[in-house]
């Protein structure tokens, strides 16, 4: 299981593997360099030319080290160096040894840099080290580099850049990639600060994983490792009342495109059956557009009696936020009492009328995007802070919260967080969100778990995204029904990843 950590956390880790695998720090420091190398010379030719900057502790011990590997391996190096003396063990010893090998490579950060417009810029100053706001030669340093328009890779973390959220500066290094070791940082997870480590890669460096087993971590990347195990293997004589029969609350004048995206995603997460409850003038959109899909009518207003029949119930696609809408949800929570999923309007009709939020079972999912989750539970200063209050709400109300965003985030009642980090910038389209909730309906009436059914449906949602921008499409031109398309291919790979 892939956890996010903290600075000290991950700095426990580190001890607990020098301790008990047992490997020297120095040890340590290669094996994290070495993976270094192996992506960049994956990535560049050895005609390729590096300006590496190493700081004073360890992380420019990482970089002093990748800089001897890179030269070892016939690639072009700069090296600039602080002239301090303080420097961390490691440090000196890698130091010692890059300057034995390839001394005319080193130059001190102090002086006029020699940088060359193609030259790659490795940032090796501070990594998760850094826990102030840059000032004196240091911010120089960021700011110089920031200002060329030279690619930049950072190691670990972006320079100025603390593991955990802090905003009190933006002197930051600016990264088109951020190399970071053994798991994701919790600040990489943020808007406000995320946005500084460019593309995120995770490299394995062999940090002992008994230490897993102790620190209980809250905070967990869905990955399709975890998901294997929760896939239903469909049985050679099952039939369509053995996968659910899910009911979507959707759709209204001009807004049936909703309704019709989220029907497909259910039909098309293998829900047996799907129905559709909208209004009697909208019935032939929906009829003639998905065919395999029932349709329920109401005209000005409807009663809702019995909820027997269905084993998932979504909510909010195109809704609106009339009169009659708010009537159908509020007669929906008055007779519910197993979950649901509530989506885009029917958020919005939370948000409006704050009585319903004590109706809504207990375990059902909200999938706000952040404006929709201001509206709900108030402004937030940042997104970290949304984070906490997204965690109370979660434990407070009983419910769990699915905060859509570049890593959407699933919170739950009992306490744990779940990030996914897969999907792409294509997604940022209308109708994402009605495809999101009709995967997650259909996944919940064939698992009877709604967790499960919000792990699954938002990292296969994100997947189908990315599959499709490798099969036909671009990030500009992905629209919602896209996702759709590759939602097969999504589950095949989810199928075929070992547990």
């Amino acid at each position: 299981m892939d956890y996010i950590l903290s600075t000290s956390e991950i700095k426990a880790w580190d001890a607990f593997t020098i301790e008990n695998e047992p490997i020297s720090s120095i040890d340590l420091m290669e094996r994290a360099a070495a993976a270094c190398c192996k992506w960049l010379m994956n990535k560049y030719a050895t005609q390729t030319s590096f300006a590496i900057f190493c700081g004073n502790g360890n992380n420019g011990g990482d970089g002093l080290a990748i800089a001897r590997i890179l030269a070892q391996h016939q690639y072009n190096i700069k090296v600039y160096i602080d002239d301090s003396l303080q420097k961390s063990i490691d440090n000196k010893k890698n130091l010692h040894e890059l300057t034995y090998l390839f001394p005319t490579c080193i130059f001190s950060i102090n002086e006029d840099w020699l940088i060359d417009e193609n030259d790659i810029i490795i940032d090796s100053i501070f990594g998760i080290g850094v826990q102030r706001a840059l000032e004196g030669k240091e911010k120089n340093w960021v700011t110089q580099i920031n200002s060329l328009s030279n690619k930049k890779i950072s190691i670990d973390m972006p320079s100025g850049l603390s593991a955990d959220f802090d905003l009190r500066t933006d002197c930051i290094i600016q990264a088109d990639y951020t190399l970071t070791f053994q798991c994701y940082k919790k600040t990489l997870m943020f808007v406000e600060t995320g946005k500084y480590a460019g593309e995120i890669i995770v490299l394995d460096i062999g940090l002992h994983q008994a230490y897993l087993n102790k620190v209980r971590a809250q905070r967990i990347i869905i990955n399709k490792h975890l998901l294997h195990s929760f896939l239903i293997e469909r049985k050679a004589f099952a039939h369509k009342g053995t996968y659910g029969h899910a009911l979507l609350i959707a759709g209204s004048h001009g807004k049936m495109g909703a309704a019709i995206l989220a029907s497909k995603a259910a039909l098309r997460s293998g829900a047996g059956l799907v129905s559709v409850l909208i209004p009697e003038t909208e019935n032939d959109i929906i009829q003639s557009s998905v065919p395999e899909a029932m349709t329920i009518n109401y005209k000005h207003s409807f009663n809702i009696t019995s909820l027997e029949a269905y084993q998932a119930i979504g909510i909010g696609c195109g809704l609106g936020q009339g009169e009659v809408s708010k009537t159908i949800f509020t007669q929906l929570l008055s007779i519910q009492q197993h979950p649901i999923i509530i989506d885009a309007d029917a958020i919005n009709l939370v948000a409006n009328h704050p009585e319903l939020l004590a109706l809504i079972p207990k375990g059902s999912i909200l999938t706000p995007h952040v404006k929709e989750f201001d509206r709900l539970f108030g402004p937030s200063a940042n997104a970290a802070q949304r984070f906490e209050l997204q965690k109370q709400k979660s434990k407070e109300l009983q419910l769990i919260i699915l905060l859509k965003g570049r890593y959407t985030c699933i919170s739950t009642p009992g306490g744990i967080s779940y990030f996914n980090v897969n999907g792409n910038a294509g997604m940022a389209t209308g109708g994402t969100g009605d495809v999101l909730t009709g995967i997650i309906t259909g996944l919940y009436a064939q698992y009877k778990d709604i967790l499960k059914a919000a792990l699954l449906g938002v990292y296969i949602h994100g997947l189908a995204a990315d599959i499709a921008i490798t099969k036909s499409q671009s990030k500009e031109s992905l629209i919602a029904s896209d996702i759709i398309e590759f939602l097969g291919s999504a589950f095949q790979e989810v199928h075929q990843a070992t547990s």
